[in-house]
């Protein structure tokens, strides 16, 4: 099993899913098994990422985990690895399904993605208010916005318009796409671009006046996490979740959020319709009395 037959675009984001594992206080022993497996995995199967199939999937499981030598639950644990991961990806946008069918594993039941509820998002942003304009922009820009980490990491000092509170980002499939954010985030943004040097394009800048890495807007996330003491994760693509969540609490149709997240499928954004049923009598509450 070498790192050097695995795809590297595969490997850089299975180092990125391992460090999400140590980030949300897995054991050393947890991630050293989903490592071990998952390597064992792509090393067999050196597609790109996005052209992994059931089939290729499947036949991994079949070759080295016979049902006449392995038990049905240590089967189970495998494709419970596999399926982490993918789900990771299909979280971060990597791929847009996950390919395994549910006929391998245990059923588990749909639910909406993890977000935040109002008094969490309170949490964060009183956490933000102790840290410098630039990190309050990047929470604000991503609690109003929906943007993507790679997008806000990708974003350049002119694509910025504050008189309309829009922003053109480089998204998914090497498209350009417009998303609109709140007069919070331009208040900050504001501030920002006072002092950015106009010399470089980034927008968000580390302290050598050079782009910041997508790496650091997700370890600020994790550093807000820990700080404000949540229940649950917190990273970019939960305040994705968090905004597409707010949208849909709030009336806005499915095409709507659908444009607002640079959805090209609007299949992928009917998860968001169905909220949880505390939810649902929340929102009723409020309409009905």
């Amino acid at each position: 099993m070498s790192e050097q037959s695995i795809n590297p675009e595969t490997k850089s984001i299975l180092d990125e899913y391992l460090a999400d594992m140590k980030l949300n206080n897995k054991s050393q022993k947890t991630i050293y098994q989903y490592q071990r497996y998952l390597m064992r995995f792509f090393s067999e199967c050196q597609k790109p990422i996005t052209d992994i199939t059931y089939d290729d999937v499947y036949s991994f499981i079949k070759k080295y985990h016979p049902e006449k030598l392995y038990k049905p639950r240590s089967i189970n644990t495998y494709i419970s690895i596999l399926t982490s991961f993918f789900n990771y990806c299909v979280g971060e946008e990597y791929i847009e399904t996950i390919p395994i069918k549910r006929r391998w594993r245990h059923k588990t039941p749909k639910s909406i993605p993890k977000h935040l509820s109002p008094i969490e998002v309170a949490k964060v942003k009183l956490q933000t208010e102790k840290r410098s304009i630039r990190d309050r922009a990047i929470i604000a820009l991503m609690f109003s916005s929906g943007i993507r980490r790679n997008e806000l990491h990708l974003l350049n000092f002119e694509n910025i318009d504050l008189e309309n509170r829009t922003a053109v980002v480089h998204g998914k499939g090497n498209k350009n796409r417009i998303i609109h954010f709140s007069e919070e985030t331009a208040l900050f943004l504001q501030e920002l671009i006072k002092y950015h040097p106009q010399t470089e394009k980034a927008l968000f800048l580390n302290k050598y006046n050079k782009r910041l890495s997508d790496r650091y807007i997700y370890e600020l996330t994790k550093q807000i996490e820990k700080n404000a003491n949540l229940t649950r994760p917190f990273s970019p693509h939960i305040c994705r979740h968090t905004f597409a969540t707010t949208l849909v609490k709030r009336g806005a149709n499915i095409k709507f959020v659908a444009d607002e997240l640079g959805h090209v499928n609007i299949n992928t954004t009917q998860i968001y319709a169905k909220l949880p049923d505390e939810e649902v009598m929340a929102v009723y509450k409020k309409i009905m009395g």
